[in-house]
C-alpha cells in the first residue's frame, strides 16, 4: 500500500506582552486537533514583550515542532507575522493570536477546505457578539464593506486573525505590513491575486481593553483601508520616514526661496506697438544685455556691457 505524506501547517503566533495566558496559549497549541495526515509546526515570534512573556519563552522546552524568535524592539503584529512567514515551511499558513479569543479547536474546519483543494485562502468568520463593543464591531463592519466594495471580495468578516493559506500562494505576495494592517493588505492582494476566499464559521471570546486588548481606534485608522500598499495607494515608510522626507522639502524649498528672492527682477522689454515678424525681431536682437546694463550701478561696467553689446549685435 502507498504510504500518503503527511501536510504540515505552519501556525503563526505574534506575541507581545501575553504573559497571563502565553502558558495557556502553549498548552492548547500543543493539544490542538488537525485533520487527519497532517502536523504542525508552531513559530512564535515575541515582539520585545516587557512583562515576562519573553522570558518565559526563552525557559520553554524546545521540540522540533516548535520555533521562537524574538525582536530585539517592538516592530508591530505585521512585522512579526513577516518574520514567521520567513521562517514558516509547511504546505499551508495559518495565523493565531496570543490572546486567545480564538479557539485553536476550529483549526480542522479552517484547514479541511485547503486539505481539499477547495480554496487556496480560508478565514474565520466570527459571531456577531454585542459585547465586542460598538467601536470595535462597527469598525470590522465597515473594513469588510469597503474591501467588497472595492475588491469584490464577497466575504463577512476582513479583520478576522484565523487565516488559513496555502504557502506557496503567500510566497508570491510582497507584504510591507507592520502593525495591524495586515488583514486589509493581504485580503486585498489575495483578491486581486483573483482568489476566491472560503468562509468557516468559528468560535469567538472577545475580551476587553482591561484584559488586555491591544488594538485602538487608532489603529483603524493607520490600517489605511484594505487599499494600503496594493496600488490603490503607496507605501509611503514609517512614520520617521515620512517625516524626515518632510523635512528635507521644506528646507529645499525655503533653499529655492531665499535664492529667487535675492536675485533682481530685470523689466521686459514692451512689445512694441507694430506686431509684425521684422519688428518684434529688431527688438529682440539685444534684448536683456543692455536691459541688465542698465541696472547696473557701475559705469565700468556699463561701458563694458555696451560694448559686449554692439559686438553681439554686429
Amino acid at each position: 500500500m502507498k504510504q500518503v505524506d503527511a501536510t504540515v501547517v505552519s501556525i503563526v503566533v505574534p506575541v507581545c506582552n501575553e504573559a497571563r495566558q502565553i502558558a495557556d496559549l502553549m498548552r492548547r497549541l500543543q493539544q490542538a486537533p488537525l485533520p487527519p495526515l497532517m502536523k504542525k509546526e508552531i513559530i512564535v515570534v515575541d515582539d520585545a514583550s516587557t512583562d515576562g512573556t519573553r522570558e518565559f519563552l526563552r525557559e520553554m522546552h524546545r521540540t522540533a515542532s516548535l520555533e521562537v524568535i524574538f525582536h530585539e524592539r517592538n516592530r508591530g503584529k505585521g512585522a512579526a507575522i513577516r518574520t514567521a512567514l520567513e521562517a514558516a515551511r509547511g504546505d499551508f499558513v495559518l495565523i493565531q493570536d496570543a490572546d486567545l479569543e480564538y479557539d485553536p479547536s476550529d483549526y480542522p474546519a479552517l484547514l479541511t477546505p485547503l486539505v481539499h483543494n477547495q480554496a487556496n485562502v480560508v478565514y474565520g468568520v466570527r459571531p456577531d457578539r454585542p459585547e465586542r463593543g460598538f467601536a470595535y464591531y462597527f469598525g470590522a463592519k465597515l473594513m469588510t464593506a469597503v474591501t467588497n466594495l472595492l475588491f469584490h471580495a464577497g466575504i463577512h468578516d476582513e479583520a478576522t486573525c484565523y487565516k488559513a493559506f496555502r504557502r506557496s500562494l503567500l510566497r508570491g505576495i510582497k507584504l510591507n505590513c507592520e502593525r495591524f494592517e495586515f488583514c486589509p493588505e493581504v485580503t486585498a492582494k489575495v483578491s486581486r491575486l483573483g482568489e476566491r476566499i472560503h468562509e468557516v464559521p468559528i468560535s469567538y471570546y472577545p475580551r476587553t481593553k482591561a484584559e488586555g486588548k491591544k488594538i485602538r481606534w487608532i489603529d483603524g485608522s493607520r490600517r489605511s483601508g484594505p487599499c494600503s500598499a496594493t496600488g490603490w495607494s503607496r507605501n509611503r515608510g514609517s512614520s520617521s520616514q515620512v517625516s524626515m522626507r518632510r523635512r528635507r522639502r521644506g528646507k529645499l524649498f525655503r533653499k529655492i526661496s531665499h535664492k529667487h528672492a535675492l536675485q533682481p527682477l530685470v523689466n521686459s522689454t514692451p512689445f512694441p506697438a507694430d506686431n509684425s515678424p521684422s519688428s518684434l525681431l529688431k527688438k529682440a536682437s539685444k534684448p536683456v544685455i543692455a536691459s541688465a546694463a542698465r541696472n547696473s550701478s557701475s559705469p565700468k561696467a556699463n561701458k563694458k556691457r555696451d560694448s559686449m553689446s554692439d559686438r553681439a549685435s554686429k
